[in-house]
């Protein structure tokens, strides 16, 4: 037996629409409507020289050169086999990488967190210097030979005391 979403019941009693069994709506009956759309899984992994394209969803695979390839190859098989506009449903594409990679990429990404956590510090650590030098009257000329960048310097304390020069 079909069931409508409550979406879609609240929006015909809101329309006044008649048929609560039909899921077709005129176009100027749907006019404010939010469309529902069905989400699909691309699952990719790599066997030899392609990559392998599973949607469970249809129960169909395909297969793709490149990973550029990936996401349209798998929209067509969906859109073929469901014979809807391959722009009407949401894919989520997992890649699934064999673990040694997915290790080095996870600490890839943790080394750029704590890359960027440096950079941070080291800016605040700058900042400092460049203050404490300052607040003992030395002159910007030479904050600026100590930090080594005469607009760093600048930069610096102006982050601070935007009207200090």
């Amino acid at each position: 037996m079909f069931r409508m979403c409550d979406s879609l019941q609240r929006a015909r009693m809101l329309h006044g629409l008649a048929c609560l069994g039909c899921t077709r709506l005129r176009s100027e009956d749907r006019e404010g409507l939010v469309a529902m759309m069905d989400t699909y899984s691309a699952r990719v992994q790599r066997e030899g020289s392609l990559w392998l394209i599973r949607v469970p969803e249809v129960d169909r695979e395909a297969q793709a050169r490149t990973l550029r390839e990936v996401e349209a190859m798998a929209r067509d098989l969906v859109a073929v086999v469901r014979e809807v506009d391959p722009a009407s449903f949401d894919l989520v594409v997992e890649l699934d990488l064999p673990g040694e990679v997915q290790d080095h990429l996870h600490e890839a990404k943790r080394l750029r967190a704590s890359a960027a956590e440096a950079i941070s510090a080291a800016a605040r650590e700058s900042r400092a210097a460049a203050r404490s030098l300052a607040s003992r009257n030395i002159p910007l000329r030479d904050i600026r030979l100590a930090l080594g960048s005469h607009q760093r310097a600048a930069q610096l304390l102006n982050d601070e005391q935007p009207s200090a020069r």
